[in-house]
């Protein structure tokens, strides 16, 4: 009863149900749109107007989904047409709900208007937007290199375009540029060799690989340190660090929302914590999450050597295992 009715009953519900069902697939669409505008147009829509757009929605969405969390778990009820009692006040509502939905308004008056701005973008992009070219976000599909933008009836004209590798494969090892489209016939490079054997890029090797990469602790052992999938270079030097600030903020926000959480809808509160469990069950869980920690850092240890197959495997499956255990 306790967490049924801030989660059925409130704004918390109406909160959480437009987030997902909607602010998500909106901003999808919106995506989708700049993408494939430059296709159907053959030009480019305002870079200006579409960051002002893209800014005010998604920040606007946000103030006016998340004060809408907190009033929930405050108690505000949802499918009231008024908030004021019988006296004209809001005898049931606290005075800083009214600030809060004060707010909402205002956010959500700033992003209709900001779709003015988009509507406005698309019109005046269609004649007066730079021309956008065949390919302008170079990408490798087929559908970005027909001869005409926008395309004519059946795409490709009289003669099909040959394709000599996948569709989302990266530049080949020992290639330059970052992209090749499918349609572009490279030559064969030879790849350094590191783990294993280098290959050179045919669509029999291609095929090859995709095969063998259905393992999952192959892909887990290999991915992070190739410039195309099946591909590893000479050190993982290169692989960009993890975001130390996106890990901090998850760090210190995971354990305040539990903390938030079991205030709000626990019904001892904060205080139920002062029960503490068996101290064998502690040691246990302790021993198995610094065992986990272990066998993924010798995995580490051992991807940084290049021993994939004595090292990164066993130690990511013991570690997983562990961490399964564990949680």
């Amino acid at each position: 009863m306790i967490v049924d009715v801030p989660l059925s009953d409130t704004y918390f519900v109406v909160a959480h149900f437009h987030m997902v069902m909607a602010v998500s697939p909106i901003l999808a669409v919106f995506g989708a749109v700049y993408h494939w505008y430059p296709k159907i147009t053959g030009r480019m829509t305002h870079d200006g107007m579409g960051h002002f757009h893209f800014w005010v929605t998604f920040v606007g969405l946000y103030c006016i989904y998340y004060p809408m969390h907190y009033l929930g778990i405050m108690g505000v009820p949802r499918r009231y047409y008024s908030n004021e009692g019988a006296n004209g006040l809001p005898d049931w509502i606290p005075e800083s709900a009214q600030l809060v939905n004060v707010g909402i308004t205002i956010a959500a008056i700033a992003v209709a208007s900001a779709q003015l701005v988009f509507l406005y973008n698309l019109y005046i992009s269609a004649t007066r937007g730079k021309p956008a070219g065949g390919n302008p976000w170079g990408a490798t599909t087929l559908e970005w290199q027909t001869p005409v933008t926008p395309p004519t009836h059946g795409n490709f004209g009289k003669e099909l375009p040959s394709v000599y590798r996948w569709a989302y494969d990266y530049s080949v090892p020992g290639a330059e540029e970052d992209f090749i489209p499918q349609n572009v016939l490279r030559v064969k490079v030879p790849v350094r060799p590191a783990v294993r054997p280098g290959y050179f890029d045919t669509p029999q090797i291609t095929e090859r690989r995709r095969v063998s990469d259905m393992s999952l602790f192959r892909t887990l052992s290999t991915k992070p340190w190739v410039a195309e999938r099946g591909y590893v270079s000479e050190s993982p030097a290169s692989v960009p660090r993890p975001p130390r600030f996106s890990c901090r903020c998850f760090w210190g926000w995971s354990p305040r929302s539990f903390c938030f959480s079991r205030g709000v809808f626990h019904p001892d509160g904060l205080c139920g914590l002062a029960v503490h469990p068996r101290a064998g069950a502690l040691w246990l869980n302790t021993a198995i999450l610094m065992g986990s920690s272990c066998m993924l850092q010798w995995a580490r240890n051992a991807a940084v050597k290049g021993d994939a197959v004595d090292g990164i495997r066993p130690g990511l499956l013991t570690g997983g295992v562990l961490a399964f255990s564990f949680s």
